[in-house]
């Protein structure tokens, strides 16, 4: 009797609209519980029941925790991967560029850059080896050379370390959302109302004056 044909998309086979719903609504939910409730304190079957799957779909696609993990940043930073790699292509970027990219990321997904930071930025995370491996080379890591084209072609001032600026455009651009529950009650900056327009303003001025040429 013919079997039938395995329906598990493979390397270099198109997955279906089907395979493609199941997968975005379990990276959604995934993020939103991950984020909320943590990476360690979320199961699967919690994540499964939130997407309104079968739990065993998601050993399918993603082969563990982990692997849905990975899937929730894939899937929130390849957008940005992508932007900078049209950027390299063209040559050179400004700081206020590079900074508005994370500030998008930011706007796109405002709770997932502490879950970026527990799980990928620490060493103790997770995914630590698998970030600093897989995405950080085309993310933060595109920064100084960018940076350096941009000096070179005169954009910066030549005093500018293209090296230090990136991590503090890094800074800029993440620390305020990890932080924002903190800057809320603190400072009183609410980053979901005018906050963020707030920061991103003084912080193309302060870049504008303190680093371009």
């Amino acid at each position: 009797m013919k079997q039938d044909a395995d329906p598990r998309p493979r390397p270099g086979r198109p997955a279906t609209g089907a395979t493609r719903d199941v997968r975005a609504r379990l990276v959604e939910a995934a993020e939103e519980r991950f984020t909320t409730h943590g990476f360690a304190e979320t199961s699967l079957r919690t994540i499964a029941e939130q997407a309104g799957v079968n739990p065993a779909l998601v050993s399918y696609h993603f082969g563990n925790k982990l692997g849905l993990l990975e899937a929730v940043f894939e899937g929130a930073l390849e957008p940005l991967a992508q932007a900078l790699q049209g950027i390299a292509a063209q040559g050179r970027a400004s700081p206020e560029t590079l900074l508005d990219l994370l500030d998008r990321m930011g706007a796109e997904h405002p709770n997932l850059l502490p879950l970026l930071l527990r799980e990928a930025l620490l060493p103790s995370g997770a995914l630590h080896e698998v970030f600093i491996e897989r995405f950080a080379p085309r993310l933060g890591g595109m920064f100084p050379s960018l940076l350096a084209r941009e000096q070179a072609a005169g954009g910066l001032d030549e005093t500018v370390d293209p090296e230090a600026l990136s991590v503090l455009i890094l800074a800029m651009g993440i620390f305020p959302h990890v932080a924002a529950p903190l800057v809320r009650r603190v400072l009183g900056m609410d980053l979901e109302k005018d906050g963020q327009e707030r920061l991103a303003r003084q912080a193309r001025q302060l870049l504008r004056t303190g680093v371009m040429s």
